[in-house]
């Protein structure tokens, strides 16, 4: 897996929009405001991309579901999703940096 890390309103949901375009692989979300904006961004540029989904649908279809996916805004995604398969809130967690 590779992180892109920048700021805020630097491109990377839009980015993101673009390689769901060329891979077919859909955009993974924490919640269904955010889908709604993906939506509306891939069709402002004139994307075509596989319905997004949100954690929540992610996990749903389990063991069925075996495309990979893109993450869009990761902190939240994986709260959503260490939520979802812990069934507790993670208050703080730490991550080494591996990089070059």
């Amino acid at each position: 897996m590779k992180l892109l890390v920048k700021k805020r309103g630097t491109g990377k949901t839009t980015g993101l929009i673009y390689t769901s375009e060329a891979t077919g692989y859909p955009i993974v979300v924490h919640n269904e405001v955010t889908l709604k904006l993906i939506n509306d961004m891939a069709q402002q540029l004139g994307c075509k991309i596989p319905e997004p989904l949100t954690v929540h649908e992610l996990r749903k279809r389990g063991q069925y579901f075996t495309t990979p996916v893109l993450l869009d805004e990761l902190a939240f995604v994986l709260e959503d999703a260490l939520q979802e398969y812990l069934d507790t809130k993670v208050i703080c967690a730490t991550m080494s940096y591996e990089g070059e």
